[in-house]
């Protein structure tokens, strides 16, 4: 009897530590990763532990965003691991039946993103990657069930932008300085092979622009320069390695979030 306690209370402790280390923001599934990503020695190595640590989370959880979350991590590891390995469309079909429709909604917004925009500088989804059945079957479904509503996001925000930009509040000349500060943060992040030195200059001046546009304009507010031309000024922070100018804009995103999707 002693011994049937002992294991089963071994069993608890071993089943309590994998639970507390499997604890993952399961709603946040969306991955995105630079074209000319490549992993080094040392983020190989820790991909492998990230894919051991998923498979063992797996064992212990029933809850199908759970499932969905880690066999998705699973797939997505081993699409930068092993780009030719099979079991990336094992793992990315059962992320699919246990979650369809944050599979789809995932998937099809980066399939929308390249439709849009050949020169979007992110990869693909990883399931454009496996040529299985099962894959074809599964980014058919997400298609044919999610592609129109995710178009029509993007109809319903043009509506709204050319709605905006023919109001009373909105500046033009703040719109074009932020949009010409855009076309700067991707110049050299669009290309194959990044010049990160060129880029970093860029990157140092769309600060000192975005400052000088601020005293002169405010915060770019979604009235005045439309949601696109507040993620141009938002994209210079993401991309700033400045952290005083980080916390000083940081704080003024803050008091804005709900202009940021």
């Amino acid at each position: 009897m002693k011994k049937i306690l002992c294991f089963l209370t071994m069993t608890f402790a071993v089943a309590n530590l994998y639970a507390q280390d499997c604890d993952y923001d399961y709603d946040n599934s969306m991955i995105m990763v630079m074209k000319d990503r490549v992993l080094s020695d040392e983020n190989k190595v820790s991909t492998e532990n990230d894919i051991h640590s998923y498979q063992k989370c797996i064992q212990f959880t029933k809850d199908s965003t759970k499932l969905f979350w880690l066999n998705h991590r699973i797939a997505f590891s081993l699409s930068e691991l092993k780009p030719q390995s099979d079991s990336i469309g094992i793992y990315g079909v059962r992320a699919f039946k246990h979650d369809k429709k944050s599979f789809c909604m995932d998937y099809v917004k980066q399939y929308v993103y390249y439709e849009r925009d050949t020169t979007f500088p992110f990869k693909r989804h990883y399931v454009d990657r496996v040529d299985s059945k099962e894959s074809k079957e599964a980014k058919s479904y997400c298609l044919d069930n999610y592609k129109e509503a995710e178009l029509q996001i993007y109809k319903d925000k043009e509506l709204k932008d050319a709605a905006i930009k023919s109001s009373s509040k909105f500046n033009q000349k703040y719109f074009d300085a932020l949009e010409s500060i855009g076309n700067n943060d991707q110049k050299e992040r669009k290309e194959k092979n990044i010049n990160w030195k060129k880029q970093g200059l860029l990157d140092s001046l769309n600060r000192v622009e975005l400052d000088k546009l601020y005293a002169l304009h405010g915060f770019p507010t979604n009235d005045l320069v439309s949601q696109d031309g507040t993620t141009n000024a938002f994209m210079v922070m993401h991309h700033s390695l400045d952290c005083d100018w980080n916390e000083k804009w940081t704080k003024r995103f803050l008091k804005h979030k709900d202009q940021i999707i």
